[in-house]
């Protein structure tokens, strides 16, 4: 199949280019750098303001993993301008181009924060988390009024925080801390998070291009674990011994809170786990890569990169 793929360079988009060319589909990078050894590449410099009836002719399967997180350095303006005005911009066009299909990553933030007492379900009233979430979910929002009743279908996966080799943000400086050596205060808590590996992910995307026409999807490992329990593993696939230390929950938390810090509390001690029930039975998919394994890989991907 001819298949177009943006945010290609990306940690998501190096791993899901590599099984796609693996596969014997036709596959087209669009984006500012050229990939190697991709032959087909089309550049553009900004997604606002690119050709792209030129850039999607004759494609059967647009994946769009292009976006802009929020970050200290960003507006909400900028955020929106990426995530959602271009995003409906692009698929505007492959909508009339008539693309057969539309598979959206987007993010376990357009869903939620946190869970409570259950794991998030795809039935569950959304209730985006920040700037991003929000943007997201309009994105997803447009992506389904453009879809309807036209020619084109759409596949959205909500993805929870993605590990593996080339791993970027918060897991990546976990890492060095742990690497470090340095102490680590969250022996007490006892959370639920949802992760998935990029090998899971990429697998489970690859898989819409025949399936879950028009759904949404949450998607995880199906193997959840606690903040400790996360470190643990991870210090093991590095070699390392972690200092965790016992230090209470709730003092944890509010601590945070009052350093500005409510993101990091949220995501280091809070709950967020996800159902993936569904996609498990539309799909007939399940998670095929062992964390373990993924974990052994990145850590090794991490003393080759630091030591370099």
């Amino acid at each position: 199949m001819n298949v177009a793929v943006t945010g290609y360079s990306g940690f998501v988009g190096q791993h899901l280019m590599r099984v796609l060319t693996a596969a014997g589909h036709h596959t087209r990078a669009i984006g500012r750098s050229k990939p190697s050894p991709i032959a087909d590449w089309h550049q553009i410099d900004d997604l606002r303001n690119a050709p792209w009836d030129r850039h999607l002719r004759g494609t059967d399967i647009l994946f769009h993993l292009a976006a802009k997180a929020h970050a200290a350095d960003t507006t909400e303006s900028e955020v929106r301008s990426i995530n959602v005005e271009a995003t409906e911009f692009i698929v505007r066009e492959a909508v009339r181009q008539g693309v057969e299909k539309v598979i959206f990553l987007s993010s376990v933030k357009a869903q939620a924060r946190v869970s409570r007492e259950n794991c998030l379900r795809e039935s569950d009233t959304p209730k985006p988390d920040g700037i991003y979430g929000k943007a997201k979910k309009d994105a997803e929002e447009r992506i389904t009024k453009l879809c309807r009743g036209s020619s084109t279908s759409y596949t959205i996966i909500r993805s929870p925080v993605v590990y593996g080799p080339g791993v970027k943000g918060n897991l990546l400086s976990l890492l060095k801390l742990i690497d470090r050596g340095l102490p680590l205060p969250f022996q007490s808590v006892s959370n639920q998070r949802s992760l998935i590996s990029v090998d899971n992910l990429v697998d489970v995307l690859v898989r819409c291009i025949t399936g879950g026409d028009d759904q949404t999807y949450l998607v995880s490992d199906g193997d959840d674990l606690s903040t400790p329990e996360l470190i643990r593993e991870m210090a093991f696939a590095l070699g390392k011994k972690p200092l965790l230390l016992p230090i209470n929950a709730g003092i944890l938390r509010n601590t945070l809170r009052i350093l500005g810090l409510r993101f990091h509390a949220d995501r280091l001690i809070g709950n967020l786990c996800v159902n993936i029930q569904k996609v498990q039975t539309d799909l007939s998919w399940s998670p095929r890569f062992n964390r373990h394994d993924v974990l052994q890989s990145t850590a090794q991907w991490y003393k080759e990169t630091t030591s370099s």
